[in-house]
């Protein structure tokens, strides 16, 4: 399955994504905004493709190789 751990708080917010299954994995990630003290219109980048990550209001796709970590920042 796959396993989400955050990180920092918002200004300074991470996650990993780790996909721990033999077969890749999409899905969406669902954020309370209001609760990480993150402002609509954020942005996603994954730190280890050095990339953009797909958003659409609250909600993070992302796209996770069997036995991979994606490790990606929140920002404003």
């Amino acid at each position: 399955g796959v396993r989400i751990e955050r990180f920092g708080s918002a200004g300074n917010l991470f996650f990993t994504v780790r996909n721990n299954s033999d077969q890749f994995a999409s899905g969406i990630v669902a954020l309370d905004i209001q609760k990480l003290g993150i402002a609509p219109g954020f942005s996603v980048y994954d730190l280890l493709e050095a990339m953009p990550v797909k958003t659409k209001g609250n909600k993070i796709f992302l796209d996770i190789p069997a036995g991979r970590t994606k490790v990606i920042s929140i920002s404003q």
